[in-house]
Parts: C-alpha cells; structure tokens; sequence
C-alpha cells in the first residue's frame, strides 16, 4: 500500500508541475500533510492487524468461554446431583437412579464436546475465510489506489475511522479484561468441578461398598432367622426345663442338710487323711530300713550284690558308693564263704572285685572303710607278691590252683566285683520301693 502512495505522489506531482508558483506552497503543505497522513495510515494498519489477531483471539476466547459455560452449566447440573447423591445416599435405590440421570448428563456432556469439536474444524475453514478477505483487502488496495483523486474525503473518513477504532479499541480492551476475571472464575469453576468429580467417584466407591454390607446383612438376616427358628426351639426345652429345674430346687433343699453333713465328714476325712500320710511316710522309712535295694541279698544285716558288669577298681568302687555302700568286706570265714557262694551265682570263672587294697603303702593292706585287714585272710598260695610291682587290688581268683582264694591284680584291670551296704540306703531306679512292699506283704512277720 505504501508504494501505491508514493505513486500516487509522483502522479500528482508531475500532475501539477505546469500550475503556477502559488500553487506550490498549498502542494507542499498538502505533501506534508500526506507525509503524516501515510505515517497515520502505517500506524493504522499495524494497529489493524494488532486487531485482527485480537479478533481472532476474541473469537478463539468466545469459543472457549462458550464453552466453559456449557461447563459450568454442566457442573451446576452436576453440583445438584451431587447434593442429591449425599441426601439420597442412604436410600440406595433413588441413589443408582440419580446416578442413572448423571450418566446422561455425562453423555450430553460428551455430545457437548463433539460440538466443540466440529466448532473447531469450523475455525479451520474461518482461517481459510481470513486468508480471502486478505486477497479482498489486497483488491480494496487498488481500489485505493483508484480513488486517490479524492484524498481529502478518504483523511476524513480514515480520521473518523481511527476514533472510531480507538473506541472500539478501548472497548475491547475493557472486554478483554472482563474476559481475563471471567475466564479466572470458569477455571476455578473447573477446578471445583474436578473436586465435584472426585467426590462422585468416592461416592460410587460407597455405594459399591454399601452394596456389598447390604449383601453382608442379608446372609446375617438368613443366619439369624435359622438362630431365631433355634432360639424358639430352646425357648420349648427352657419351658420344660423349667418344671425340672423347679424340681431340682427342691431336690437342693434336701440335700442341703446332706452337703452340711458331707462336708463334717469331709473336715473327718481330711483328718484322716493326714493321719494316713504319716502312716504312709513311717511304712516307707520302715520299709527303707527293713530291706535291701533291689538285686541286693541281705546277710546278718549287711545287703550284698555281685555284679555281672566289668570295671576297674575305682570305677566298681564308684558304683558301690552310688547305692550308699563299698566293695564288699569278707571279714570272716563266714562272710567270705557267702561271698563266694554270691559270685558264684553270676560267674564260676571269672575274677570278682572286693574291697581289700594296699594302693597306700605296698603290703599294707586296708578295707574300703579304710580299716586294717586284721587277722583273717583267705590269700592264694605265695600272695600277695606284687607281680611287676603294680598289683595293689584284691579279687577272688578263678584259677584252678588259686580258685576262690584271695589274689592281688592291677588296680585298672577289667573285672566283676562286690558290692555291700545297708538297708535302707539309696534304691535303684524302678521299682526297688514296690518290690520291697511285695515282700513286706508276703512275709508281714
């Protein structure tokens, strides 16, 4: 536009070239005047297309408000169907209705924004539109440039017209602040609207759950009615049970006077029973002290056992004292003739330790309660000899030329041996105590 009044300049110029010197001051003067006119008329044209692409913004922002009142129309439908839900939210049938309702207005909502949609492929063919009324402006351009003989007529009407623009500017700018508060509202509109949203879902949420406590209580109303049917039937009984129980209470009066007496007799019997301990405790002392541990044969007092077990000594030694004895001690012709009736019985061929050693000074010999041997002894032909000098154990032999006669051995050879201790000293495991009970009853004298 701005090379077609520079042409239009020229022309004019070259126009008025043969008119007289006069004319040139008002040519200037109008030159001048056409020089602000063009930087008005740039001015104007770049304030033209600030509103154009502000048109295009309004009628993008009107879409769009448009559509953010469909929404809040929406949201305000859906507002109240949310009250609806928290008051119906009990009466579960009314609620799955309002829900029904709701899930039309979704769709309706739905349709809304496929509206929207085919609103925006109309903006495609709007732009099309602005891209000819841009080749018509190009037109009104030369038509412009063919109505440049009446330059005064189109600086008044462009004068005219930029007043009128700078109103209708300023009203659009007041509109477009209008619009800038009134989007804000819709957008916190819209975030109400998703907080609506969420408080839908955990409603759907509850009532899927009620449905399920609904379903819960049914099975517990059938549960109860089988326990109400049960509960009669033990009403019946309780019924028949009652003439019985009448019965029993006085079947209680009587026998109260028998519990008074039972529990005289009880008071008697626990006497008796403390009575009966002590009999008890006394019968077992007696019996610890009347018999010998089991295995054990008793001889003027003395409780003897020959053991079928080898071990040293020492170790034989250690097994005596645990039934609270010693290796046996044949003090006496007497005694040691029973000793060797007693191994006898278990083994004819095999050494049997007693309790006779000289461990403490070789040829002194004691007992296993540490007294001296004394006068009698039973030796083997040529003992004892300390054979090696380690033989400080007394046993009965078994050879032929020693047999039953008194040899001394090593202490850690593997042997059977003796045992004697008291009656009433420590029982073995099991047993022992009824044994000597048996006994006691077989033979009471």
């Amino acid at each position: 536009m701005a090379p077609g009044i520079a042409v239009l300049i020229s022309l004019v110029a070259v126009g008025l070239a043969p008119l007289t010197f006069t004319m040139k001051d008002e040519i200037s003067r109008l030159s001048t005047t056409v020089d602000a006119l063009k930087r008005d008329r740039d001015d104007m044209s770049s304030t033209v297309d600030d509103l154009k692409r502000d048109r295009q913004d309004m009628r993008q922002l009107s879409t769009t408000v448009d559509a953010l009142k469909r929404d809040q129309d929406d949201m305000l439908q859906l507002s109240t169907t949310v009250d609806a839900l928290k008051r119906d939210r009990d009466n579960m049938s009314t609620t799955v209705d309002a829900l029904k309702r709701d899930q039309d207005n979704m769709s309706a909502t739905v349709d809304a924004l496929k509206r929207d949609q085919d609103d925006m492929r109309q903006l495609s063919t709007t732009v099309d539109a602005l891209k000819r009324d841009q080749d018509d402006i190009s037109t009104a351009v030369d038509a412009l440039k063919r109505d440049r003989d009446n330059m005064s007529t189109t600086v008044d009407a462009l004068k005219r017209d930029q007043d009128d623009m700078s109103t209708a500017v300023d009203a659009l700018k007041r509109d477009r602040d209008n619009m800038s508060t009134t989007v804000d509202a819709l957008k916190r509109d819209r975030d109400n609207m998703r907080q609506l949203s969420t408080t839908v879902d955990a409603l759907k949420r509850d009532q899927d759950d009620m449905s399920t406590t609904v379903d819960a209580l049914k099975r517990h109303r059938d549960n109860m009615s089988t326990t109400v049917d049960v509960l009669k039937r033990d009403r019946d009984n309780m019924r028949q049970l009652s003439t019985t129980v009448d019965a029993l209470k006085r079947d209680q009066d009587d026998m109260s006077t028998t519990v008074d007496a039972l529990k005289r007799d009880q008071d008697d019997m626990r006497q008796l029973s403390t009575t009966v301990d002590a009999l008890v405790q006394h019968l077992h002392n007696s019996v610890m002290l009347l018999f010998c541990p089991e295995g054990y044969t008793m001889r003027r007092g003395i409780c003897y056992k020959a053991f079928n077990t080898i071990k040293t000594f020492g170790e034989a030694a250690v097994t005596c004292h645990g039934y609270g004895g010693t290796l046996a001690m044949p003090r006496d012709p007497e005694t040691n003739a029973f000793l060797i009736s007693l191994y006898r019985s278990v083994s004819d061929d095999s050494p049997f330790w007693f309790g006779l050693y000289d461990s403490r000074e070789e040829g002194s010999f004691q007992w296993a309660d540490f007294s001296a041997l004394g006068t009698y002894n039973s030796w083997a032909p040529g003992q004892p000899d300390n054979l090696r000098g380690n033989q400080d154990c007394v046993l009965y032999s078994p050879l032929p030329s020693f047999k039953d006669k008194w040899d001394d051995a090593p202490c850690d050879w593997l042997y059977r041996f003796i045992c004697q201790t008291i009656p009433g000293g420590p029982l073995q495991a099991g047993g022992a105590l009824a044994a000597a009970i048996q006994r006691l009853s077989d033979h009471p004298q």
